[in-house]
C-alpha cells in the first residue's frame, strides 16, 4: 500500500474527489500491517483508492486527525472525512453501506 507524507496526503486526499480510504498506522503495530493487506486487497477489488499514513513520520496528519488508536481507517469523500473506524472491521458491510447512502 502506498505510504503518504503530510504533503502527499494534503494533495491526494484532502484535495481529492470521490472516495478515498486512509489507514493511520504506526510502525510498531502488527495488527496494522495485517489490516493494510486486507484494506489494499478490498480497495483493489472495489475500485476505491487507499493509502496509509505512518503517524510517526507524518506529524501534521496525526495532529489534525487525532486517532484514538491504531489502526484507524478513515473514509474520505471529496476531501472530507465521512467515517472513521478504530481497529479492523467488516469492509464490505460498513464501507459499501456508507457509500450507498
Amino acid at each position: 500500500m502506498k505510504r503518504l507524507t503530510d504533503r502527499e496526503f494534503h494533495m491526494t486526499v484532502e484535495q481529492g474527489t470521490g472516495p478515498f480510504l486512509v489507514e493511520l498506522t504506526a510502525y510498531y503495530c502488527g495488527v496494522c500491517h495485517e489490516w493494510a493487506k486486507d484494506l489494499e486487497a478490498w480497495s483493489s477489488r472495489n475500485g476505491i483508492p487507499c493509502a496509509e499514513v505512518e503517524l510517526y513520520e507524518s506529524r501534521a496528519v496525526a495532529r489534525k486527525y487525532k486517532p484514538a488508536g491504531v489502526p484507524t481507517t478513515i473514509l474520505f469523500i471529496d476531501g472530507k472525512e465521512e467515517q472513521r473506524w478504530v481497529g479492523p472491521f467488516d469492509l464490505d458491510e460498513d464501507i459499501k453501506d456508507r457509500l450507498l447512502k
